[in-house]
């Protein structure tokens, strides 16, 4: 359930995360009026019932486009949870796959990649998946969804980050 919290986890989702400058990603939650720290908070708390302090409870986050696609860094997702969280895994989906020329996709923290090589979509490719090799997300640092490249005629993104 987008924006809503369960009992499996919290889904966090940044509606056009990549086309919608200037708009604050608490503002974007299908849940009016719940902070992001809020939502951290949450996990937070439940990692502090933990023994060892690793949480195992993953949540996704869902980074969406509509619309064609340009190349562009993504705006940054801060992780103030107060604890280092750990990217398990990446999914990206298109809407339409290229017709010419790759797309590149890429997940950085602070700058720098958390995949040993771009996720690369070759023509009319419309799933990809990636393991992190980086996959520490460490608290007051930023995660972004970066489009690279984007072949001709591609649109309609999202990337599907799962964590704990």
């Amino acid at each position: 359930m987008p924006g809503a919290l369960d009992s499996e986890g919290v889904y966090l989702h940044a509606e056009d995360d990549l086309a919608a400058p200037g708009v604050g990603f608490s503002e974007m939650l299908n849940k009016p009026g719940v902070s992001i720290s809020t939502q951290l908070g949450i996990i937070r708390d439940d990692i502090d019932e933990l023994s060892g302090g690793v949480s195992t409870r993953r949540f996704p986050l869902a980074f969406t486009h509509t619309g064609a696609l340009t190349v562009k860094q993504g705006r940054p997702f801060r992780n103030n949870s107060g604890r280092t969280l750990y990217v398990d895994s990446v999914h990206v989906n298109l809407e339409t796959g290229s017709s010419s020329g790759a797309a590149l996709f890429d997940v950085e923290v602070n700058g720098t990649s958390i995949l040993s090589a771009q996720i690369s979509m070759g023509v009319s490719v419309v799933d990809a998946d990636a393991t992190p090799s980086s996959p520490a997300w460490s608290d007051g640092t930023d995660l972004t969804v970066d489009v690279d490249a984007i072949g001709t005629g591609t649109a309609g993104l999202t990337v599907s980050i799962w964590a704990h």
